[in-house]
């Protein structure tokens, strides 16, 4: 490992590096692989961006893209006026996995959605990959539990 830095970066300037860890993180971690193939929908993902709802977070070795935690924001229609974050995807390349990592990841994220006024984020872990004793000792706590049927 050289440099680590995190930022807050562009669809269009990460797109085609964020790919492959991509691939990479649907592998690992999709969970239901077997109902829907990896095809991501770049279009929408670019109109969220310029609409604000979209914010991309990195965290690189020098300039190689060693992860990223993708937030959508968006209103929180229980509270007219508020909005919520909500991780669309967190993940960094084994090469690098480790709580420093992603803690500080996720650290840098928290810092740059509450200068952005955002009051509340939502981070999903799943059950292939859990993540609650990580996201305990940073402070969040458990506000429910998703179930998913394959219909």
């Amino acid at each position: 490992m050289q440099a680590i830095k995190y930022q807050q970066e562009f669809l269009h300037s990460v797109r085609g590096e964020i790919e492959s860890l991509v691939k990479e993180h649907y592998d690992e971690v999709h969970p239901v692989r077997e109902v829907f193939e990896r095809n991501m929908d770049w279009d929408t993902y670019e109109k969220l961006e310029a609409l604000g709802m979209l914010k991309i977070f990195t965290v690189r070795d020098a300039d190689k893209l060693a992860g990223y935690l993708a937030v959508t924001v968006t209103p929180n229609i229980h509270s007219k006026g508020s909005f919520v974050a909500c991780d669309d995807g967190l993940f960094v390349s084994k090469e690098y996995s480790g709580a420093s990592i992603v803690k500080d990841l996720i650290r840098f994220t928290e810092k740059c959605l509450k200068d952005d006024g955002l009051k509340v984020f939502h981070i999903v872990g799943t059950t292939e990959k859990p993540i609650d004793a990580l996201m305990k000792r940073m402070g969040y706590s458990a506000v429910e539990t998703k179930f998913q049927k394959v219909l």
